[in-house]
C-alpha cells in the first residue's frame, strides 16, 4: 500500500521539479518559437515564467506581470487568463497537498513496518513499486 502511496508523490515531485527549471521553459520556447509569437526576448519571457511560478508556490499574490512586449510596457496577462491561472494554482496547490499527503503515509508506513521488525518486507514492496514507476518517468523525463 505505501508502495502505492508513493508512486503519485513521486510522480508529482518530477513533475514539481521539471516545471521549476528555467532551464525546462527555455527549451519549450525555443522549441515552440514563442519568442516569436509574443515579440519579447527570452530574458523577459523567462522573468514572467518565474513570476507565474512564484503564483503558483503562492510566492506572489496577484499573477498580472508588466513586460516589455514589441518595445512597450505591457500588462501581459488578460482578465481570463488570469481567471484560467486561479484555477491553475488551485489544480497545483491540490497536486502538492496530494503529494505531501503521500509522502506522509509512505513514511508513517515505514515507521510502522519497521517498528513491527517487517522492514524488509516494506523495502521489498517499496522496489517494486518504484521498479515499476521509474523506467516510465525516466523515459519522460528525456
Amino acid at each position: 500500500m505505501a508502495s502505492l502511496a508513493l508512486i503519485p508523490a513521486l510522480l508529482l515531485t518530477c513533475v514539481q521539479w521539471r516545471v521549476s527549471s528555467m532551464d525546462y521553459f527555455r527549451e519549450e520556447y525555443a522549441k515552440y518559437d514563442v519568442l516569436e509569437r509574443v515579440d519579447m526576448d527570452m530574458d523577459d519571457l523567462l522573468y514572467l515564467t518565474e513570476e507565474m511560478m512564484a503564483y503558483l508556490y503562492d510566492k506572489r499574490e496577484e499573477l498580472q506581470v508588466t513586460v516589455p512586449i514589441g518595445g512597450e510596457e505591457l500588462p501581459f496577462f488578460s482578465e481570463k487568463e488570469i481567471r484560467h491561472m486561479v484555477d491553475v494554482k488551485n489544480l497545483f496547490s491540490a497536486g502538492m497537498d496530494i503529494r505531501n499527503g503521500c509522502l506522509v503515509f509512505t513514511l508513517a508506513a515505514a515507521i510502522v513496518m519497521f517498528a513491527k521488525k517487517k522492514g524488509r518486507t516494506f523495502l521489498r514492496t517499496l522496489q517494486a513499486g518504484i521498479g515499476v514507476f521509474l523506467p516510465p518517468v525516466v523515459c519522460w523525463w528525456h
